[in-house]
């Protein structure tokens, strides 16, 4: 996740904050299978990755202890400086798409 973070804010400096996210937990559960993942606490899974990845991307410094699938020391997420200071100061846009098997429920939040 760590790197994954630093990817994003690179991309982000590069672009002049123009990068939008867009992220998704998954619709099927051979996708789910394939990670050896519980189709049953992918929504969990999910939401504390993305958590960790807000997190990552919107301090300086981030340590979690508090969930149940992620656990790790102070991290720094790269780069920084005046381009990626810009950029947590702004927020990049994120996208999360939700989806259910009424269509009244499906919306897309930022």
């Amino acid at each position: 996740m760590k790197r994954l973070a630093g990817e994003i804010a690179l991309t982000d400096c590069l672009t002049g904050g123009r990068l939008e996210i867009g992220v998704g937990r998954g619709a099927f559960a051979y996708e789910f299978k394939r990670f050896g993942v519980p189709v049953e606490d992918s929504r969990a899974r999910f939401d504390e990755s993305l958590a960790v990845l807000e997190a990552l991307l919107g301090r300086e410094q981030v340590s979690w202890d508090g969930g149940d699938y992620y656990t790790f020391d102070t991290l720094t997420t790269m780069p920084r400086g005046r381009c990626n200071a810009r950029a947590r100061r702004s927020g990049s846009p994120r996208w999360r798409r939700r989806r259910s098997i009424t269509p009244r429920s499906r919306a897309i939040t930022s």
